[in-house]
């Protein structure tokens, strides 16, 4: 109830909080939340840690260590902000040369995968920002149309190994 325009959330394994994003409204940045997702039990706002930071996407969390990656769209720095899982501020690194709008955010095989819509690209990234790889998803059928998020789960294949993931746009 306390944001307008959620725009990204991750659920941190090693402290069990949920992360939520907002980038409109009366509040822009990142909330932490029990599992009841009622209200915030901390509020930052990282324009205060980085001016440029004001338009706050996606989330995502590295399950091994609790670490907090946020990216940053066009309406601010393009670029990924890092937290600890006590949202206090570590770095941040630009993605202003690959990204024109830097939109979702997703972990997974210990790297940083961040969309693109107007790009139509997810690029991978590690996580201290060296850019690794770009994957064009403009050629996909259906072509993704607005694509905003990504998240890491199970492939959809049922005879795989569960351990194997899929990337979700």
């Amino acid at each position: 109830s306390n944001n307008s325009e959620p725009t990204g959330i991750t659920y941190n394994e090693l402290d069990g909080f949920f992360y939520v994003t907002a980038d409109s409204g009366s509040f822009r940045g990142i909330a932490r939340y029990d599992s009841s997702l009622s209200s915030p039990l901390a509020v930052i706002n990282p324009s205060d840690d980085v001016p440029t930071a004001t338009d706050i996407e996606g989330i995502t969390s590295d399950p091994s260590n609790g670490v907090l990656y946020a990216v940053d769209g066009n309406g601010g720095g393009r670029q990924v902000l890092t937290y600890d899982a006590n949202l206090n501020y570590q770095s941040s690194f630009s993605v202003a040369s690959e990204l024109s709008d830097a939109e979702g955010i997703a972990f997974g095989c210990g790297h940083l995968f961040v969309l693109s819509d107007p790009d139509n690209k997810v690029v991978q990234y590690t996580t201290s920002g060296t850019m690794i790889e770009e994957y064009d998803i403009g050629g996909f059928s259906p072509t993704p149309a607005n694509a905003q998020g990504l998240s890491f789960g199970p492939t959809s294949d049922p005879f795989d190994d569960p351990a194997n993931k899929a990337l979700y746009i």
